[in-house]
This record gives C-alpha cells, sequence and structure tokens, in this order.
C-alpha cells in the first residue's frame, strides 16, 4: 500500500458541500484509529461535518486516491488525515501538538504502508497582516522537523498554491479581517518549492470557491485532487530518472 499524508489547514481537511456524488474506491483507504478502513468522506473531519459555516466537508484528497488507483490497478492507496481548520504554521512546528499528531499518524501509517507522499495546503491563516513575514523559515523548521522524526527526506510533498479568490474574502463579525497577503504567501511557498528537489507546486488558477471566498467549493476541489495527482506522477517521473 501506498499512502499520503493530509497536512495544512481548512482547503486541505476540505469545506465543500455534499453536493457532488461522494468518492468510492475499493482500493482507497484512510486511517481510523491506526487501523485502514474504506474511505469515505468526509476523510479528515476536524470540525462538526453537517453544520456552520467551517463544517467538515469534501476535500481534495479523496479524488487524489482515486487517481492513484486507477493509474496503478494492482495497489492500494491510504490517506492519512492531519490537516487541521484555521492554524498557522507556527501550530505545525515541533513540539507543538499538530506537529506531533502528525508524526504519530505517520508512524503508524509506516507501520503497513510506503509513505509515498506528503499533500499540503497551508498559508490562508498567514496571510493576515503581521503574520506572513516570518513564513518561509518557519516552514523550513516545520519540514526539517518532520524529516528529522519520519525518516522521510525524498518523499514528494505538494504544496498547492493559495486562491486569488483570496483578496474578497469575507469572514462574518471580521470584515476588516482579510488573508490580503495571499500573494506574498505564494511567493514564499515557490522559493520552498525551488529549493527541494522533491518538492512541487500545484496551480490553483482557475479554481473556483465558497461564497465566503475563503475556501474551495467542492467542483474546485475535485479538480484540484486531479490536479495534486499529476504533480505527484511529475515529481515521481522526475526523481525516478
Amino acid at each position: 500500500m501506498k499512502s499520503f499524508v493530509m497536512l495544512g489547514q481548512s482547503n486541505m481537511a476540505g469545506r465543500g458541500d455534499f453536493d457532488v456524488p461522494l468518492l468510492t474506491h475499493p482500493r482507497a483507504k484512510m486511517l481510523r484509529n491506526g487501523l485502514w478502513t474504506a474511505m469515505g468522506e468526509p476523510v479528515n473531519p476536524d470540525h462538526a461535518i453537517f453544520e456552520g459555516l467551517y463544517h467538515s466537508g469534501v476535500s481534495l484528497a479523496p479524488q487524489f486516491a482515486v487517481d492513484f488507483c486507477e493509474k496503478f490497478p494492482e495497489e492500494t492507496c491510504g490517506l492519512v488525515p492531519c490537516a487541521h481548520g484555521g492554524t498557522v504554521i507556527e501550530q505545525w512546528q515541533p513540539g507543538e501538538t499538530l506537529f506531533e499528531n502528525a508524526v504519530f499518524q505517520i508512524k503508524m501509517a509506516q507501520k503497513t504502508s510506503e509513505v509515498a507522499g506528503f499533500l499540503f495546503h497551508q498559508g490562508e491563516s498567514n496571510a493576515h497582516d503581521g503574520k506572513f513575514e516570518h513564513y518561509e523559515e518557519r516552514f523550513e523548521t516545520f519540514y526539517e522537523g518532520l524529516v528529522r522524526e519520519t525518516g522521510l527526506k525524498d518523499v514528494p510533498f505538494l504544496i498547492g498554491e493559495l486562491g486569488e479568490y483570496l483578496k474578497d474574502a469575507y469572514l462574518p463579525g471580521r470584515p476588516n479581517d482579510i488573508p490580503k497577503n495571499f500573494p506574498y504567501v505564494n511567493d514564499m511557498l515557490k522559493r520552498i518549492v525551488s529549493r527541494h528537489p522533491n518538492f512541487a507546486f500545484v496551480p490553483s488558477t482557475g479554481l473556483g470557491c465558497k461564497p465566503d471566498k475563503l475556501h474551495l467549493h467542492s467542483a474546485a476541489l475535485r479538480e484540484f485532487g486531479h490536479r495534486y495527482f499529476q504533480a505527484w506522477l511529475a515529481i515521481t517521473d522526475q526523481t525516478a530518472q
């Protein structure tokens, strides 16, 4: 089995509404309580599922898993959910709860699978004024710690681009609190990718969002999942040469 780790905040965990056919596949699994179980959405339930503005829902990872299974008919794909909505990169530093949980989940997955990639999407919460200046260094500290704790040095690491729609984001009760610095975070993410041969940048060009202008809608998440998989194929082909 090849497994893939979901890291980041809400657009990785998934806030898509259940308005698209939910994905299943006989060879797609997700990690629950240390055991592999049949993949079902939501894969990464970090919030209430059916209620609230920021409910857990459809994410990009199931489409990635289905694409993987269709491309490799002899393989099984496992998803390892570790993302959590609303989090800043400071919460993913070694010693912090989300980092330590991710390491624990990865080590559980390593017992029964080969971790073949990281699916990362995070940065909206760091795109607010005063929160993006040290993003690049803190990401590197996060990644260095992840490699140190898991030994997964050369595994493909896919970073998704923050959406252009963020310029119009609306947070109820916080009308002036807009992640307007997302272009700077995207620039930093691109520089990070350029320094690591096992990294790939996944563009979000043209992807649609929910009315809050903060979260990708379900159809966009399906397309993003396709793009993540194509990026993974490209980086694995490159590193195999």
